[in-house]
């Protein structure tokens, strides 16, 4: 009997754009994995301090912030990468320094209105949406974190668009954590550690970022700080709106699972399933490190008809992901409980749930960076649909299932609705840029051919 075996080419050839690939993606992969150890760390210590219930307090305040941060960027923080990507690389320096100072602008008052919305409507939040009166403090406290945080992510992805990568990667996901996790380990040496002194952190963390973030923008670029900056905001604002809705839509998506259990279970399931779906995201950790480099190479490519160079930096870099994504989700299916168990006993219980939004999210990694794809190639509206149908999916899943399986009814419904959005972008792309990104993807001639006509 013969078998037969699919080839998988996991690094076929390293052109002078797969190295620069490799490169940034390894100063973003050693960002996230010290991002993603000290966010370790930062769990390990909010789950042993304050317990599931105090850390489900934590998580719920967390995620409505989270919300109303990407409220307050309106979609901006793409549209900077994707707008500094491509002017920097054609020198257009006073264009770069206009949507830098447009894109400041419109944050700034869009996160402080969200930020004071927040902040008066904790209340009735904490006691009619989720029934927790001690949310309404910590979440007071938390409101404050939604501007410097907003600015910061905008300062870090117009770092990206200068292709500093690492720097950016460590902006968005290492610096918060590592600033937390000292101050909380500080605070628990002399004081008893509760909610709201980590939530108190949580905002001295943000505003610390976002002051370095800025200096590391200002220092970056000597040569704009005499321009005046010329962008025009409508532009800005008429492409940053679809994105707006993609990022909200996908918060939504991110977010509907811990939110609806805050609603239908206790905050101590919160703070369990909370624990759960970091631990996940390590799993496509990877797939964020890399996205931070392919976007302004997906950028450029497109904008120069380059669609040879697009089609194997994509597939390549999706095959170099899964290769990591595979030890982590390997780790999780066979040694949940052992995982969980570094956390206390109480959370033991999500093991299932922690293998469920594993496989999830490998799924995700596996069908490659189609999401930045379609936003790097201006069909960001096409993604804004998959999400939107995919949210409303999470949303109907969830309320059915989380109050008949609790834990694994919400990874199921988060899981099967994150998969399906990955997979039908990779759909959409497959037609429209005539790639196919996932781990087994070959290259449409076809779309080259029309491309070049």
């Amino acid at each position: 009997m013969k078998f037969s075996f699919v080839r998988i080419p996991v690094v076929p050839w390293f052109d002078s754009h797969l190295r620069e690939i490799i490169r940034g993606s390894s100063l973003a992969f050693v960002s996230r994995i010290f991002g993603a150890g000290f966010g370790f760390i930062l769990n390990l210590l909010i789950a042993r301090l304050i317990g599931a219930n105090g850390a489900g307090i934590y998580f719920l305040a967390l995620s409505v912030v989270t919300l109303a941060t990407v409220a307050g960027r309106l979609g901006l923080d793409n549209v900077v990468l994707r707008f500094v990507a491509t002017n920097s690389d054609s020198k257009d320096w006073n264009s770069v320094a206009g949507v830098i100072k447009q894109s400041r602008k419109l944050a700034l008052i869009a996160s402080g209105i969200v930020a004071i919305s927040v902040f008066l409507l904790s209340r009735p939040i904490a006691l009619l949406v989720f029934k927790e009166p001690e949310l309404n403090l910590s979440l007071k406290i938390m409101a404050l974190a939604i501007l410097p945080f907003s600015l910061a992510i905008l300062q870090a992805q117009t770092l990206n668009g200068l292709k500093r990568v690492g720097t950016a990667s460590l902006i968005q996901t290492a610096m918060v954590p590592v600033i937390l996790v000292t101050s909380v380990g500080i605070l628990s040496l002399f004081v008893p550690v509760t909610v709201i002194k980590i939530v108190t952190a949580y905002v001295f963390a943000t505003v610390i970022t976002w002051c370095i973030a800025f200096y590391l923008v200002w220092r970056a670029l000597p040569h704009i700080r005499s321009l005046k900056g010329k962008f025009s905001a409508r532009t800005l604002l008429s492409t940053s709106l679809p994105l707006f809705l993609v990022a909200s839509m996908n918060i939504i998506n991110n977010y509907t699972d811990i939110t609806m259990l805050g609603i239908f279970q206790t905050s101590s399931d919160v703070g369990v399933y909370g624990i759960i779906t970091r631990l996940s995201l390590l799993v496509s950790f990877v797939l964020a490190a890399f996205n931070s480099i392919l976007s302004p190479k997906i950028a450029v490519f497109w904008k120069n008809g380059d669609l040879s160079n697009l089609t194997r930096t994509v597939i390549v870099a999706t095959r170099l992901m899964t290769l990591v994504a595979t030890v982590i989700l390997v780790i999780y299916i066979i040694f949940p409980s052992s995982v969980l168990g570094l956390f206390g006993q109480e959370f033991v219980r999500g093991s299932r749930a922690l293998a469920i939004l594993s496989l999830g999210q490998f799924i995700n990694v596996s069908t490659g960076s189609v999401g930045q794809v379609l936003v790097m190639t201006g069909h960001e509206k096409v993604l804004r649909n998959i999400i939107g149908v995919s949210a409303m999916t999470n949303v109907i899943m969830n309320s059915i299932l989380i109050p008949v399986w609790s834990l694994e009814g919400a990874a199921l419904a988060t899981a099967f609705s994150t998969s399906f959005a990955t997979i039908v972008a990779a759909i959409y792309v497959r037609r429209i840029v005539g790639i196919d990104a996932h781990i087994f993807g070959r290259y449409s001639k076809v779309t080259q051919q029309r491309r070049s006509l």
